[in-house]
Order: structure tokens, then sequence, then C-alpha cells
């Protein structure tokens, strides 16, 4: 593929001779992982998990099995109806996992779809915790409903309220209302854009900054909406800086009340407001992800 020579300069000025080796990377095939659905039947879970080959990691993702061409058609729990497994990459699902909710109540999934993270986190809440998954795009909320009836039983869905609202909106209609929010926002995203020689083609780095101005609405209606003591992770499938650290170092510049929290993890790169799991070095990515805890005044 012929790769436009202000996308090398733009990316090259930041990784320097690292850009060597991450941007090989990004034009390999994303690797993928299965997430067997923990809500089908058990037999049909112990059936399949012989015949599926572990993911393994010192992430421990529970139900985590890899990809293969087998799985390309997705077969279904023949009791419940729903899907067997959710495809994704494996850093995608590790980030669901990352934002705590061992307290509070309401938690919100700012750009929900197509699902997965969504599904990641309704597994890790109580019976007294609830979800907002919202999604402001129509044809891709009608997809992120389609994924949540197809994986979760009714029980389950009732836990979760889907909308479809700007998320720089939640500032008025929800303040400091969350005790934590998810936000995996649109961005670059090159390995995806590597993939589209039209895209590609058309690629300026105006590009990149005008998705930082929607990144940080994002971020401001969410540091708005959270209470004190909440938490705020933030994350983009991007190696632009300006996406990652950039765009968190103006929220905190601007609004203040946020401390940074540590992520111990395999494969996590530290860089001043969160880490990069980069796929030269980390089996998933990329991803830039960002702890945040809303402090008191």
């Amino acid at each position: 593929m012929n790769i436009p020579k202000q996308f090398h300069d733009f990316y090259q000025q930041y990784w320097k001779d690292r850009w060597q080796t991450l941007l090989p990377a990004l034009l390999q095939p994303a690797p993928k992982i299965v997430r067997l659905n923990p809500f089908i039947d058990q037999a049909t879970k112990d059936k399949w998990k012989g015949s599926l080959t572990p993911f393994v990691s010192p992430w421990g993702l529970k139900n985590a099995f890899l990809w293969g061409e087998h799985l390309k058609q997705i077969p279904r729990d023949e009791h419940s109806g729903l899907l067997l497994f959710y495809v994704s990459d494996s850093v995608s699902y590790l980030i669901s996992q990352v934002l705590p909710v061992d307290k509070g109540q309401q938690f919100l999934d700012m750009c929900a779809s197509p699902g997965g993270k969504t599904l990641g986190l309704i597994e890790r809440l109580s019976v007294d915790q609830f979800l907002l998954s919202n999604e402001p795009n129509y044809s891709r909320r009608q997809r992120l409903v389609r994924n949540l009836r197809q994986y979760l039983p009714p029980q389950l869905r009732e836990k979760i309220q889907v909308c479809g609202q700007s998320g720089g909106l939640f500032a008025k209609t929800h303040p400091q209302f969350f005790s934590g929010i998810l936000i995996d926002a649109p961005c670059s995203g090159e390995r995806h854009l590597l993939r589209s020689r039209f895209h590609l083609s058309r690629w300026t780095p105006r590009y990149s900054q005008n998705l930082q101005f929607k990144q940080y609405e994002l971020l401001s209606g969410a540091w708005a909406s959270l209470k004190p003591g909440g938490y705020l992770l933030y994350s983009v499938c991007s190696v632009s800086p300006g996406e990652g650290d950039g765009v968190v170092q103006k929220l905190v510049a601007k609004k203040g009340q946020l401390e940074r929290c540590q992520l111990n993890l395999a494969f996590s790169e530290p860089t001043e407001w969160g880490y990069y799991f980069l796929p030269d070095r980390a089996p998933g990515g990329p991803f830039y992800v960002s702890l945040l805890r809303k402090t008191e005044r």
C-alpha cells in the first residue's frame, strides 16, 4: 500500500525510531479473541470450552479464547437462543474490566456501540447497580440494541438503559450523577485507517486535530456528570499523541479535580496521563487508556 508521506511524517515525529516497528504491526490483521457468553447454559459452556484454545495472558481475562476460522458464523445456545461468543480485540475486552465498579450504583458507557464494553461492564455489576449505555448515532445505536438482545437474557437487559444523546449534554442532564464513566471515544483508529485506500489518500493532520475537539467535548461532559470520588476511564484505539495524553492534559488543565490512577498491567507503556498498549509489543491494540479519579474540591 502506498502510504502518504505526510502520514509517515506526522507519526514519526512522535514515535521516532519506534515507528519502524509500530507501522508494520499496524499493517498486520488485528488479532482476535472470542469471549464465551457467561449467560448461556452451563452445559453448553462446558461443551464449547473443550473445543476452544484458551487465550493465555497475564491479564487473567475470563472466558477468553483464541478466534479461529470455524467461528466466522457464531452459533446460538439452543436453550436460550443467545449467541455463544463475542469477537473482540483482547485489549478492548481488558478495558471493560479496568473501570472500578465496586462502589456506586450508576455507571455510563458514553460511546457504547457496538456493545463490547457494555457487555464487559454488565458482567461485573451487581443486582442493585445500573448501566446507561449511550450511542448518539442512530444506526450504530440500533446495532448496539441488537447486540444486547442477542447476548443478554431479558432480566439483565432490564439493568441497561440505552439512549442516544450527545456526550457533551450529560453535563446538563446528569450533573454529578455517575460513579463511573467509560468513554471509548471516536478516534483516528490507524489500524483500520491503513486498510482503507480511500480514507488514507484523503488523510491530513487536520483529521486527528478535529477528532481532538470531539474527544475533549466528551471528556468535559463526563467530568461534569461524574460524582466526586468517581472514576473516568478514557480510551482510544489511536497512536496519535494528541488524542491520548494531549486531550487528557487539556481536561486536567481546564477542569482540575482529577488524579491519575495507576494500572499495573502487563504490556502497558506508561505516559504522563495514561498507558499505551501497542501491537508491536502487546497481544492486541493499539489502545491508549487513561483512568482518572475525580477528587473533592
